[in-house]
């Protein structure tokens, strides 16, 4: 009832009356579109990231992924946004689990490769009897 009065006192200044129809999207729904660094700053400051990307392209990018057969189901991907590289990991239903923004992805990137070079590292000789 009160939008029918606005419009109608609008007409009559002579201004043209004008409302956005479009519904007012929630913060749920924005949320939804929209996915977050899962970087919860235990590692460093103990501030969560609050870096996000649009959910349409990084899942766009994991199913391109998965048409090319880059990946065996389910895994790592990388998605340029922005100038820089996210780090996501998609699932074989076509769904992303989540993302790393650049600065936490490189973060993770080197907690990986040390895990990796830490379980390659040879085992030391055994002293030899003389």
């Amino acid at each position: 009832m009160r939008l029918q009065r606005v419009a109608t006192e609008e007409v009559r200044d002579g201004a043209p009356a004008h409302f956005d129809c479009r519904p007012t999207p929630s913060p749920a729904r924005k949320a939804a579109r929209a996915l977050r660094c899962l970087s919860s700053g235990y590692l460093s400051d103990g501030c969560p990231c609050r870096s996000s990307i649009p959910a349409d392209l990084v899942k766009a990018a994991w199913l391109q992924e998965l048409e090319r057969g880059v990946v065996p189901g389910e895994g790592f991907f990388r998605v340029r946004w922005r100038g820089g590289r996210w780090l996501g990991y998609g699932l074989l239903d076509g769904s992303v689990r989540g993302v790393y923004c650049p600065a936490h992805g490189a973060e993770r990137d080197e907690r990986a490769f040390a895990a990796i070079a830490d379980t390659e590292t040879p085992a030391e000789p055994a002293a030899t009897l003389s």
